[in-house]
């Protein structure tokens, strides 16, 4: 389960002192994850696509966030995507440091990107693909562990027609 280890200080050789903060860990028992819980897909890493808007019209922009979810110590993320089919996309929002919430069975989830889309026309709008090379924490934080490269599902949203009498609020 989660652990708290730290703040640490390691003393280097010629003198050299580093300060660690105190960081949280998952410790999974030898024998790996239980199928209860995976992150989705029973993947060990995975990105969920989040829409929020409920009706989606021609022309008019929305914003797509990107989630990754994960059961791994994560030391760093490089993303990329596709372009969508049926319209346009550009980037809102990248955080610098990826904020972590651990969520009700044990993995970890952070925002990647969000992007803006805007549909090209009524009937249905494919989002852009996102992917990523997931750089994986080396043991005890220190040193480098694999890379992982993990895409996201391809998802297509119903974008409605204009109303013919006009667009109400």
């Amino acid at each position: 389960g989660p652990q708290s280890i730290g703040p640490m200080i390691v003393i280097l050789g010629g003198g050299g002192v580093f300060r660690m903060p105190a960081e949280s860990i998952l410790v999974i028992p030898v024998g790996g994850m239980q199928s209860s819980g995976r992150a989705p897909y029973g993947k060990p890493l995975a990105i969920v696509t989040v829409v929020e808007d409920e009706r989606i019209y021609p022309g008019v922009p929305f914003d797509v966030d990107y989630y990754l979810v994960s059961r791994l110590m994560v030391k760093s993320v490089e993303t990329g995507w596709g372009p969508p089919e049926n319209g346009t996309a550009r980037l809102l929002s990248s955080p610098e440091t990826l904020v972590w919430r651990v969520m009700d069975d044990g993995a970890r989830r952070s925002r990647l990107n969000t992007l803006e889309v805007t549909a090209a026309s009524d009937g249905e709008v494919r989002l852009p693909v996102m992917s990523a090379n997931v750089y994986e924490a080396g043991e005890m934080f220190f040193g480098d562990g694999p890379i992982h490269t993990v895409t996201g599902d391809t998802v297509r949203i119903d974008v409605a027609p204009f109303p013919p009498d006009g667009m109400r609020r």
